[in-house]
């Protein structure tokens, strides 16, 4: 059964054409991978079907009760954010959790010997939980993707 089909769909910007006459059938176990250069209109083609976008000409057929998701390429809330900062969204958790491990050794510097045992309990939990979760392993990830 077909889910998607694009039957000779053109789209320009402006003066600038970016899909010329794009045929296309995705069936319901099929799956599709788009690969182009930038502006080879890979997004706009998701625009379309999705309804965001308008072709010029050409039909777009989904199969009916079809929903259809559409994640953007660069959320809105991304717009303003170097690469790390948002890598270091992903790992939001971890960081309150070194944060708070941050506050207690301030703490311990200057504790009541009657207060110490109890910072030290909270100190190892909250290292364990920031271990078991890879936390000391996030600044080689970030540094990692953001390299690659």
């Amino acid at each position: 059964m077909i889910e998607i089909s694009l039957q000779n769909v053109f789209k320009s910007f402006g003066a600038d054409p970016v899909l010329k006459g794009i045929n296309l059938e995705l069936k319901e176990t099929e799956r599709l991978g788009l690969i182009g250069s930038n502006g080879s209109g890979k997004t706009t083609i998701f625009r379309l079907i999705t309804g965001n976008e308008v072709g010029d000409s050409g039909v777009i057929s989904l199969r009916k009760e079809r929903t259809i998701g559409y994640l953007h390429q660069v959320p809105d809330a991304f717009n303003s954010l170097q690469a790390e900062a948002v890598l270091q969204l992903a790992f939001r958790d971890l960081f309150q959790i070194r944060q708070r491990m941050a506050r207690i050794e301030a703490e311990l510097e200057h504790a009541a010997a009657s207060h110490l045992e109890e910072l030290m309990r909270d100190y190892g939990e909250l290292q364990n939980q920031f271990e078991q979760q890879g936390g000391y392993k996030i600044e080689m990830l970030i540094n990692k993707i953001c390299a690659g």
